[in-house]
């Protein structure tokens, strides 16, 4: 048996990142993990137990420490990964193969294409800070009435009137509201992974973080590179100034 625990107090994405290591598990292995805390982000995972624990664990497994510390010599003969999902399946002791991809949440998954309307915006992220306000310009100009807010009231701190406000009172209210949305544009955080949970959703991410000049070299999903990671192909991953730099586009192109 091995237990897995994800700590209560990182971020939303920082949790939404380990999503698909359960059923990459199962499928690999028939066999369930068990999640020890009991993370919102599982809560309709099907691919985990809870609360019944028949015996000692074989292993004991803290996702956000082990992604903490995540800077070893990769097992595969390649520098760079596939995807973010393929990060979590080296901590094991045995080959766990990759047959999900990209994070998922288990609900909210069955809203109709030909309904999808909404442009969602999300502009303040608790890591990477506030999107320049010539980028949400840009977007108010391209998308006009479809932009919605997400997020709280309080980070629209623009000269533009701001747009119609979604309020939701907690994750799972968030992840409804954008899993029914046509495209999401945000910052790089919880909102924008949550939105990469959907493939029917266009995710058009903003990275602010590190600046222009340096993602001119970035190489995205490194393994020796923590901080790459992050760019995983479930989103379009775009920059705040007006040139291509590097993978990312410039914020023109959202």
């Amino acid at each position: 048996m091995i237990g897995i625990r994800i700590n209560p107090n990182i971020g939303i994405g920082d949790a939404i990142q380990f999503t698909s290591l359960p059923e990459n598990y199962f499928r690999s292995t028939g066999e369930k993990l068990f999640d020890l805390n009991s993370h919102w982000v599982l809560d309709y995972n099907p691919y985990v137990i809870r609360g019944v624990y028949d015996g000692a664990f074989d292993k004991v497994m803290d996702l956000w420490d082990l992604h903490c510390n995540d800077v070893k010599v990769a097992v595969y003969d390649r520098t760079v990964m596939m995807c973010n999902a393929e990060a979590q399946l080296r901590h094991f002791d045995q080959r766990i193969n990759m047959y999900l991809n990209r994070p998922r949440l288990y609900r909210f998954e069955e809203y109709p294409y030909f309904e999808r309307k909404q442009v969602l915006l999300h502009v303040k992220g608790k890591s990477h800070g506030q999107m320049p306000e010539k980028v949400v310009e840009h977007v108010l100009q391209k998308y006009g009435h479809s932009v919605a807010l997400v997020g709280h009231e309080d980070d629209w701190r623009y000269s533009m009137p701001r747009p119609h406000h979604v309020p939701t009172s907690n994750p799972w209210a968030l992840a409804e509201v954008i899993s029914r949305c046509r495209m999401f544009i945000g910052v790089d955080s919880g909102p924008s992974w949550i939105a990469q949970c959907y493939p029917d959703v266009l995710v058009k991410k903003v990275r602010l973080f590190p600046s222009p000049q340096d993602l001119k070299s970035w190489v995205p999903l490194e393994w020796c590179r923590i901080g790459s990671h992050w760019d995983d192909r479930s989103a379009f991953i775009y920059n705040p100034s007006e040139e291509d730099c590097g993978f990312t586009w410039s914020y023109l192109r959202i």
